[in-house]
């Protein structure tokens, strides 16, 4: 009788459920989980990239620009008293609106003395006239028996670079030079014509 006793107990503690509020073991085939897992926080969007918004490109001051093709001609005319009376040298060139143009001449006097005229120029036409010209040129005159001073001396070469506004077919003076030993006077002229 006791015998029966025990095991109807032992038989009612075996099926008794767990007890609410206790965790029950988890099976042995289940690992635990890892430390890496428990503490590693979830993962969270990129957020967007923020561009700088794109500035606007600063306005011409001085104006609005012709279209891109258009050319305008460029006349330079150098005055040069060199001997003793003015001597006109003039150069033409057609420049494509902000573009450049180079203009080469060389020739040997004699077997002392070379003579050149060399120009580099560059022009921005605006569509209210305006001319923005860049000028660099190189300009020697030939040796004359009726120069001043010793005529068998070269002419002092002259060098000038300007940038200056001009309005469109409107001739001006951009230079006035003088020989630091004579009294020799250079006189440079520009013209811009915007052709249309």
């Amino acid at each position: 009788m006791r015998r029966l006793t025990f095991l109807l107990m032992l038989s009612t503690l075996i099926a008794t459920p767990a007890v609410a509020g206790q965790t029950p073991t988890p099976p042995m085939d289940t690992p635990p989980p890892s430390i890496a897992q428990a503490t590693t926080p979830p993962a969270t969007a990129p957020r967007p990239t923020q561009t700088a918004p794109e500035r606007p490109p600063t306005p011409d001051p001085l104006g609005t620009r012709v279209a891109a093709s258009t050319n305008v001609r460029l006349d330079m005319k150098i005055s040069d008293t060199f001997t003793g009376q003015a001597v006109i040298k003039e150069v033409t060139m057609i420049i494509q609106s902000g573009s450049n143009g180079r203009i080469r001449t060389e020739k040997m006097a004699n077997q002392r003395h070379r003579v050149n005229l060399n120009v580099d120029a560059s022009t921005t036409a605006y569509v209210n006239g305006v001319v923005r010209v860049s000028v660099t040129f190189e300009y020697s005159p030939a040796p004359s028996d009726t120069a001043a001073g010793d005529p068998a001396s070269p002419p002092p070469q002259l060098n000038e670079s300007i940038v200056v506004i001009l309005q469109d077919g409107k001739p001006m003076i951009v230079s006035q030079s003088a020989d630091p030993m004579t009294a020799r006077k250079v006189t440079v002229e520009l013209t811009a014509t915007i052709l249309k």
